[in-house]
């Protein structure tokens, strides 16, 4: 691989990472991981699942790591509700609430910031920003199949 490219990608990756620090500074972080992010995340989009359903999409993680992670939301973080599934006691289900709710949104404002400051950075014509899309698009799809493939393998 260019070792040019890696450099600048990762360098990116830091200064992205201190512009995070440095808006963690001002407002209050989000007091969650990335993996229980993406857990409020989904049940935000989603609504209510079930934990298996949460673990069936995170596909890289185990159902145990998952089930962790939801109970830590649910008993430390309060920020999701678990109720058992009444047509299958042996399921838990689990649903954001206000408090989850408004994590999500926080981390999103954040993110937004950060990706609009990157944005006029990188300051790119109409035929760059196109080339971008699709380059980001197909770095997209890539990871996504590498995670598919992750999770085959961990199975």
């Amino acid at each position: 691989m260019d070792s040019e490219l890696v450099e600048t990608i990762m360098n990116l990756s830091t200064t992205m990472l201190r512009l995070k620090a440095s808006q963690e500074e001002n407002i209050p972080p989000a007091s969650v991981s990335d993996r229980e992010y993406i857990i409020l995340k989904q049940l935000k989009e989603k609504g209510q699942l079930s934990i298996s359903d949460i673990a069936d999409a995170a596909k890289s993680v185990s159902y145990s790591t998952i089930s962790t992670d939801v109970t830590k939301l649910w008993r430390e973080k309060k920020m999701v509700e678990k109720n058992i599934d009444p047509d299958n006691q042996r399921v838990t289900l689990v649903k954001i609430n206000d408090a989850g709710l408004e994590v999500v949104s926080t981390v999103e404002q954040q993110r937004g910031k950060r990706i609009n400051i990157l944005e006029t950075a990188l300051n790119v014509n109409e035929h760059e920003r196109q080339i971008l899309i699709d380059v980001v698009t197909r770095a997209i799809e890539y990871l996504n199949k590498t995670l598919e493939n992750t999770s085959k393998e961990n199975n």
